[in-house]
């Protein structure tokens, strides 16, 4: 079974982006139904695809996939860390000390 979110993120993007079904449909060459088919979560697109349609609504890979699949949350903690890096010492530890409350529950 296809998991609905991507198509979920997909369509959510598109919408933040003020893009319509057929505006994507267009861009990525393919049928309005294949647009509805991938939002909907019935299909997947083609990597190709997939690239052409987040580069369409303005997307990252992560934004769209981060808790699909397992690396793209090790991924997105690196980003966060080198972004971290760049803070104070007291700024960072304020933000661990967070992170360590939250990891309690």
């Amino acid at each position: 079974m296809v998991d609905a979110r991507l198509g979920q993120r997909i369509q959510l993007w598109r919408e933040k982006a003020g893009k319509s079904q057929e505006e994507l449909a267009e861009h990525v060459g393919v049928s309005v139904t294949s647009i509805s088919n991938i939002e909907r979560g019935a299909n997947y697109p083609s990597f190709e695809n997939f690239i052409k349609i987040l580069n369409f609504i303005g997307a990252s890979p992560n934004a769209v996939m981060l808790d699909l699949v397992d690396n793209a949350q090790i991924s997105k903690a690196g980003e966060l860390w080198d972004k971290m890096k760049r803070l104070d010492v007291d700024k960072r530890n304020k933000i661990l000390k967070v992170v360590e409350v939250m990891l309690e529950d």
